[in-house]
C-alpha cells in the first residue's frame, strides 16, 4: 500500500496528542480521498478491502477522541465518491446511504446494546434481523414511474449520482417493466451491479486476446462495465443485479423487511440469497459462519454480512447517521482461505533456467480477488505436501496478497489420483534439468533447464529482463513487444534490438506496418532503444542476467574492474580453480565464491561471451564509482516470521543486513518491511494492525534481485 510515511503513520490513536491528530486526520482524509477515487472513478482499487477499513476505522477513532478536528473534507461528512465522471448527474429522490462496519463479535454486542438503548428495550427482548450477504458489487439505484424503467443511476455521493439509465436495461435481474401490477406511481428500488466469477474470466481473457488491460477484480470489472458511454459495450459484458432495498416508495414497503424481500421479488427482482430471519446474536453469528463457510463456493463475490432491523416501525424510530443508516451495519469478513481443486501443475520456465510449478485451479474468490493459480515453489514443496493433479487443496493469499496452496484435503482425495513426477526433460526445450549441488552438501530444492540461451523460455525471460527498468530501461518495449519481435524472427538476443532500426530502414521489415503499430509508436520506440545506448556499466552486468547478480553485486564488480573491456578479460582469464584472476574475483567483498562462481560460469559459455561483445559494439558505456548506500533498503527495518522454503532465517537476515537494512526480532511502528514465512504467528497479525508493508517470500526474493 503506498501510503506517505509521516512519524504520526503508525502511533496508537490513544497516544496521539492534539497536533498530532490533526496532522493524522488531513493525511488520512487525503488518503481516502485517492484511494475513492481509484475505486470510484478509475475502477482500480490500489488496496484491499481490509486496507481500506483500517484506514477508515482509525480515522473514525480520532475523530470520536477529538471532535473538534474532524476535517471539512473528512470522508465520514461524505458518501460514495463526489467525483466529476463526465456522465450526466441525476438527484435521487431519497439520499443512497452507506453501512457503517463492524469487524468482530463485541461490535456486534455493541451496535445490538446500542439499538436496545435507543429503543428503549431491554437487551432481552427480542430484536428480529435479517441478515444477508453483502455483494461486492456497485451500487445502483432505479427508479420506475408507472412501473417502467424511467432512470438508473450509480450511488455518486449519496444525493446525486450518475445517469447509467441505458447501461441499467441491458442488466440481467433489471425488469424494464415491473411484474406485479400492485406498484406505486414512483419507486426507487436500490441494488448491486456485479459480475459473476465465469463471466469475469471470460472477459479477462478477452481483454488479454486484444491487448487491453485486464480488470483485477469482478468488482472493477462491473464498475468499468456499467459505466461504458456504448450500452452495446456493456450487454457484451454480462452483468447481473440483486435488489436489496428501496429509496422513495410512497409507504409500498410498510411491514417488515423479511416482506419487502417478497415484495421486491413479486416485482421481478433477484434477491440477494441466502439470506435469513434471525432472533438474536446467537443467530446471527451463526449465520456469519455459515456464509464464510459457504463464501469460496458462490459465483459472485461477497466482502461481508449485512445486518437490518426487520420492523420497518423500528427502522424509523432508530433513524440514520449523516452518512449511513442507525437500523442496518455490515459485520466484515476476515482475510480468507478456500477450498478448491488443483486441474492441472504447469512448469514455468525463468531467466536462470529455474522451473517453478504453478498450479492451475477451479477459480476461487479468495480475499475478494478472483485466483486461478498459485504457485508451488519447486519440486520440494509439491514433494513435502504430496501435491498431485486432482487434489481438493486449501488456498490462501500469503500477506492477502500472492495466492499459495496451504495444504492438501487427504480425505477427498480421488482413489486413482497420481503422485506428480518432475520432469527431467525441460518442457520447453527439452533439455535434461538438474539441481545444483550446494557448499553444504545438499542438492538446492530448485531444479533448472540446462539449455540455457538454447531454450525459448530463458531467453524471452533474459531478454524481458535485459530491457527493465534496473537495467538498460527501454520504454515501450515490456513483456509484449518482446514476445512480438520474438516470434516475428525480428530478434534473438540483446544485440538484435539494436539493429531493429536499421533493418527497418533497409526495408529488411516495415515495423509501422505490422498490427498495432504506427509511423509515430515505431518512431517513439527507436528514439528509446538509441536513449539506452549510453549505459552506465553497473546497468549493463546486471541486464545480462548472470544468476545471483543483482543491481547491489553489478555495482561491487563494476567498482572493482572500473572498465567493461578490462572486466571481460579478467573474468574469461578466471577459472573455478585457484587462479589469480578468480582470487581476485572471489575476494571482493561481498562477492564470495559462490557468486563468483556464477560469474565465471556465464562468461566461460563462448556463446555468452561472444554475445556480450558483440553487444559492446552498440553501446557508450559511461564509468564512475558508485556509493554502495545508495541501495533503497538502506537503514529499512525488516521483521522475520515464519519459516522461508528457500533459505533459513539467518540466511535471510544476513542477506538484509548485506544491503543495509535493519533486522529487529520485534514488530513495532518503526518496522517498514515484514516477511511472512510459512505459519506466520503474531507478528503478521501486528503488521497488519500497524498497516505495515508484508512481503511472501517470492516478494522478497524479487526484492533481493533487483538491488
Amino acid at each position: 500500500m503506498n501510503i506517505s510515511q509521516k512519524k504520526n503513520y503508525n502511533t496508537p490513536v490513544d497516544k496521539l496528542s492534539k497536533k498530532e491528530a490533526e496532522e493524522e486526520l488531513i493525511r488520512l482524509a487525503n488518503l481516502i480521498s485517492k484511494y475513492n477515487i481509484d475505486y470510484y472513478i478509475n475502477n482500480n482499487s490500489k488496496i484491499s478491502d481490509s486496507e481500506y477499513d483500517n484506514l477508515w476505522r482509525r480515522n473514525k477513532l480520532i475523530e470520536e477522541k477529538f471532535p473538534s478536528l474532524v476535517q471539512t473534507n473528512s470522508p465520514s461528512l461524505y458518501i460514495g465518491s463526489n467525483y466529476d465522471s463526465g456522465f450526466t448527474k441525476v438527484k435521487h429522490l431519497e439520499p443512497m446511504l452507506s453501512l457503517s462496519n463492524i469487524f468482530n463479535e463485541k461490535d456486534l454486542d455493541d451496535y445490538i446494546t446500542q439499538v436496545n438503548k435507543i429503543l428503549g428495550f431491554n437487551d432481552q427482548d427480542t430484536l428480529e434481523i435479517v441478515a444477508e450477504p453483502k455483494i461486492d458489487g456497485v451500487s445502483a439505484s432505479i427508479l420506475y414511474k408507472d412501473g417502467e424503467l424511467f432512470i438508473g443511476s450509480t450511488r455518486g455521493n449519496g444525493f446525486e449520482g450518475e445517469d447509467i439509465t441505458e447501461n441499467i436495461k441491458v442488466v440481467k435481474g433489471v425488469p424494464v417493466k415491473l411484474k406485479s401490477n400492485d406498484y406505486p406511481e414512483l419507486l426507487e428500488i436500490r441494488g448491486e451491479v456485479y459480475m459473476n466469477h465465469e463471466d469475469f474470466i471470460k472477459l479477462n481473457k478477452l481483454q488479454k486476446e486484444d491487448g487491453k488491460p485486464i480488470y483485477s477484480n469482478p468488482r472493477n470489472s462491473a464498475s468499468g462495465s456499467l459505466r461504458q458511454l456504448d450500452p452495446r459495450v456493456t450487454a457484451e459484458r454480462k452483468l447481473n443485479f440483486f435488489a436489496y432495498t428501496w429509496g422513495a416508495s410512497s409507504n409500498y414497503f410498510n411491514t417488515t423487511q423479511w416482506e419487502a424481500r417478497k415484495k421486491l421479488e413479486e416485482l421481478g427482482f433477484i434477491l440477494n440469497e441466502p439470506s435469513k430471519l434471525c432472533r438474536n446474536s446467537g443467530e446471527l453469528i451463526k449465520y456469519y459462519n455459515e456464509i464464510i463457510e459457504i463464501r469460496s463456493s458462490l459465483n459472485f463475490d461477497i466482502d461481508g454480512v449485512v445486518y437490518k432491523l426487520n420492523e420497518l416501525e423500528l427502522q424509523k424510530k432508530v433513524g440514520v447517521r449523516t452518512r449511513s443508516p442507525r437500523w442496518a451495519v455490515a459485520h466484515k469478513l476476515p482475510a480468507e482461505k478456500g477450498v478448491t481443486v488443483i486441474d492441472n501443475i504447469d512448469i514455468q520456465v525463468g531467466r536462470t533456467g529455474s522451473l517453478t510449478p504453478v498450479a492451475r485451479l477451479k477459480p476461487i474468490n479468495v480475499g475478494g480477488v478472483l485466483i486461478t493459480n498459485a504457485t508451488l515453489h519447486n519440486s520440494h514443496e509439491i514433494k513435502k505436501k504430496d501435491i498431485r493433479v486432482g487434489d481438493s487443496v486449501v488456498v490462501q493469499r500469503a500477506g492477502d496478497v500472492i495466492p499459495q496452496v496451504l495444504n492438501v484435503i487427504l480425505s477427498k482425495r480421488k482413489k486413482n489420483s497420481k503422485k506428480f513426477i518432475f520432469p527431467k526433460n525441460c518442457p520447453e526445450c527439452g533439455s535434461d534439468t538438474f539441481s545444483e549441488l550446494l557448499s553444504n552438501g545438499e542438492f538446492e530444492k530448485t531444479v533448472r533447464c540446462s539449455g540455457g540461451i538454447n531454450c525459448s523460455s530463458q531467453t524471452l525471460e533474459k531478454l524481458n529482463h535485459f530491457v527493465s527498468i534496473n537495467a538498460l530501461n527501454i520504454e515501450g518495449l515490456g513483456e509484449k513487444q518482446i514476445k512480438f519481435f520474438w516470434e516475428e524472427g525480428l530478434i534473438g538476443d540483446f544485440k538484435d534490438i539494436f539493429l531493429l532500426e536499421n533493418n527497418d530502414s533497409q526495408n529488411k521489415f516495415k515495423l509501422s506496418e505490422f498490427s498495432g503499430w504506427g509511423k509515430q509508436s515505431a518512431i517513439n520506440l527507436y528514439k528509446s532503444i538509441n536513449k539506452s545506448r549510453k549505459i552506465e556499466m553497473y546497468r549493463l552486468i546486471y541486464a545480462l542476467g548472470i544468476r545471483h547478480v543483482g543491481v547491489q553485486i553489478a555495482k561491487l564488480l563494476s567498482n572493482y574492474y572500473k572498465e567493461m573491456n578490462f572486466f571481460l578479460d579478467e573474468i574469461s582469464s578466471a577459472t573455478e580453480k585457484a587462479n589469480q584472476s578468480y582470487l581476485d574475483l572471489i575476494s571482493i567483498d561481498g562477492v564470495g565464491p559462490k557468486i563468483g562462481d556464477s560469474v565465471v560460469k556465464y562468461f566461460n559459455n563462448k556463446q555468452n561471451f561472444q554475445l556480450v561483445k558483440e553487444l559492446l559494439n552498440h553501446l557508450d558505456i559511461s564509468y564512475r564509482f558508485i556509493d554502495i548506500t545508495e541501495s533503497f533498503l538502506n537503514n529499512k527495518v525488516f521483521v522475520l516470521t515464519g519459516s522461508l522454503n528457500n533459505m533459513s532465517r539467518s540466511q535471510a537476515k544476513i542477506k538484509l543486513e548485506k544491503l543495509g537494512a535493519k533486522v529487529s526480532s520485534s514488530v513495532s511502528p518503526k518496522t517498514d518491511y515484514l516477511i511472512a514465512g510459512n505459519k506466520s504467528g503474531s507478528k503478521l497479525s501486528k503488521a497488519r494492525q500497524l498497516n505495515i508493508k508484508i512481503l511472501s517470500e517470492e516478494d522478497f526474493n524479487i526484492l533481493l534481485n533487483s538491488n
